[in-house]
């Protein structure tokens, strides 16, 4: 594949060639309660996402040039022929999603954002949709639609204080046969609503038409304990996984979609290195592997984390 990223910064191909790459590396969804009262509940929608610094559609707001600094704005505007839409779930969607610059790496070509939409909400249960084009080319799906989704719950009387959030892990390193490696959640009741999280593979419709749907790739439901099939690595070379992972607290869930890319290190053969790239975050985690998910240590969140 040619390097998009650096022939754009030269200006050898076109915007329409380049944007042919699709945009979109990986993120999550999620919400959190804001204030209520009597008959309303006002929430903030929470998107964090990596996206191909050099796509021509990904500039400052201000300026209209290439992202280069942190603080930054961006808005993602539509992509062949689709819009970038956030559906609220009550009737009302928005295509006016701008992204605050976290972080960037030039030599990765990923600009990481945070985007925080208000909306005020009637007490009742509603699920908002993040609907994207396209992800990234030379991925698992690559130049598909995403879609992510969030369980809203603001009826009355509920205890929801909003969804639980999942941050991102860096890379663990895992054996050539199978890996298992916790993804944490962070419920938005803080350490006492841990208990009560529940981590599942996303179904079908957690994916656009047209998706390779993720093998030998399984969810511990209680524990949040990923385990992926490496296997592939005794003939050949394993491909990269495109996965959407779901936690729930029972009451309200959000959603991640990770891309998992298996590299055979040869200097630390017949090790493996796993890349979870996924959801984006300001401050990665230390990461924690194992043998088996009852070994695996509690992760502790990060400052930034909603």
């Amino acid at each position: 594949m040619r390097g998009c990223g650096v022939v754009f910064l030269l200006g050898i191909l076109s915007a329409a060639e380049c944007a042919d790459y699709g945009r979109w590396n990986y993120g999550s969804i999620s919400w959190k309660l804001n204030a209520t009262d009597s008959t309303t509940a006002t929430v903030d929608v929470v998107i964090y996402s990596a996206w191909r610094l050099s796509d021509p559609s990904i500039l400052d707001l201000g300026t209209k040039m290439q992202i280069t600094t942190v603080g930054q704005h961006f808005k993602v505007g539509s992509m062949n022929g689709m819009d970038t839409i956030l559906d609220f779930g009550d009737g009302t969607t928005t295509n006016q999603i701008d992204f605050e610059v976290l972080s960037l790496n030039v030599m990765d070509d990923t600009v990481i954002g945070r985007s925080i939409f208000r909306h005020k909400y009637s007490q009742s249960s509603f699920t908002a949709s993040l609907a994207v084009c396209c992800k990234a080319a030379g991925n698992q799906n690559g130049l598909q639609p995403v879609q992510l989704f969030t369980a809203i719950d603001t009826t009355t009387g509920s205890s929801s204080l909003g969804s639980p959030s999942i941050p991102m892990l860096p890379t663990v390193m895992v054996g050539p046969s199978a890996s298992v490696f916790q993804l944490p959640a962070i419920s938005a009741a803080g350490a006492a609503g841990r208990a009560n999280l529940q981590w599942a593979l996303g179904g079908a419709g957690s994916y656009s038409p047209g998706s390779i749907l993720p093998t030998g790739v399984t969810v511990a439901a209680s524990t949040g304990a990923v385990s992926v099939d490496t296997s592939c690595y005794a003939t050949a070379s394993c491909a990269d996984v495109h996965a959407v992972v779901v936690v729930s607290d029972g009451t309200a869930s959000s959603s991640a979609d990770l891309l998992i890319h298996l590299l055979l290190d040869p200097t630390l053969s017949p090790s493996l290195t796993l890349t979870l790239r996924a959801p984006a975050a300001p401050h990665p985690l230390a990461a924690a592997t194992a043998s088996s998910p009852g070994a695996l240590p509690p992760i502790a969140a990060y400052a930034g984390t909603p």
